[in-house]
């Protein structure tokens, strides 16, 4: 299966699919969903109860890569880190515009 477009996505404006992009396993694709939601701002609205779920799944990764054993461990905790700040951020834009 390949990667949502997000650049696409995002200049169709099509929030349900930077939704399921945001679903996606692949935290790059997912944090630039959730990027691109921000972008939106109050467009993207409707986005913010995935924007939730998101974010407490975002959390449960961050807990549970507290105390990372190598390098590799600590790559993924950096990225799981920028996810979860890119869902915060994104819902910041949403909510105030």
């Amino acid at each position: 299966m390949s990667k949502p477009d997000i650049k696409q996505l995002l200049a169709q404006k099509d929030v349900s699919g930077l939704v399921r992009a945001l679903k996606d396993k692949d935290l790059q694709v997912s944090t630039q969903a959730a990027f691109a939601l921000g972008a939106l701002g109050f467009e993207a609205r409707a986005a913010l109860p995935a924007l939730r779920e998101a974010l407490s799944s975002a959390q449960t990764l961050k807990d549970s890569q507290k105390n990372p054993k190598n390098a590799k461990d600590f790559a993924r905790n950096m990225e799981i880190s920028g996810y979860y700040e890119t869902i915060q951020k994104a819902m910041i834009l949403i909510e105030q515009l």
